[in-house]
């Protein structure tokens, strides 16, 4: 039974261990702690490690260093290697934990790859009313998790790249700090979360399972 069990693994095509999404995340620090979703780092995109209250975590400053023309953002994508047909799945969660402390900003704004996008003029759902993209601040001066409910995504890495990035409101008005991100297909409640810590994805551990397979552990 266990040759059978991980000779199923091996055969089966990539993509159809991966039909649903299931809960990705990606942990932020020195190392990023990735499964499923890749920060992608750019001009624009700039972050650094940082510690708050004992977490790891990415630093978004309030415009990259040497760089005074450019925005603080934070952008990520859903990895390929993972789920191959993302664009095809357009509701979806997207959660973030971020440090809930500002000076000046109101909060978080979370602008997404969209299906009626215009690329490259309009990606990033710009046209859509703030309320649906804002994360307030509540200046618990606490670690918090925020959920948004997106109804039409089409994740095909066209801002800039990306699927989808974080900024603060106002525009550029300071810095900010991000634990962790996490993407689903499915509905997801910050209890689903609490405590939830990132595995190596499937693909990263394919050598494992074949090396078990072969031995007959």
């Amino acid at each position: 039974m266990r040759y059978a069990i991980g000779t199923l693994l091996i055969l089966l095509p990539l993509g159809a261990l991966w039909a649903e999404w299931g809960i990705l995340s990606i942990e932020l620090g020195k190392e990023n702690k990735s499964n499923g979703i890749i920060e992608k780092p750019q001009a624009d995109g700039f972050t650094e490690p940082a510690e708050v209250e004992g977490r790891e975590c990415r630093y978004v400053p309030e415009v990259p260093p040497n760089l005074p023309n450019m925005g603080n953002h934070i952008y990520f994508s859903v990895d390929r290697s993972v789920v191959p047909d993302k664009e095809k799945t357009h509701e979806l969660w997207i959660a973030v934990e971020f440090f809930d402390s500002a000076k000046k900003a109101q909060g978080l704004i979370l602008d997404y790859d969209n299906k009626g996008d215009i690329y490259p003029q309009q990606a990033f759902a710009l046209d859509l009313p703030l309320e649906k993209k804002l994360i307030p601040f509540e200046n618990t001066g606490e670690w918090r998790i925020a959920i948004k409910h997106i109804e039409d995504a089409e994740f095909k890495d066209q801002g800039n790249n990306a699927d989808f990035r974080f900024h603060i409101h106002p525009y550029k008005t300071e810095g900010f700090y991000i634990a962790r991100v996490w993407v689903s297909d499915r509905e997801i409640k910050e209890e689903d979360l609490i405590g939830r810590q990132p595995v190596p994805c499937l693909y990263e551990s394919l050598p494992e399972v074949w090396g078990r397979v072969k031995s007959g552990r």
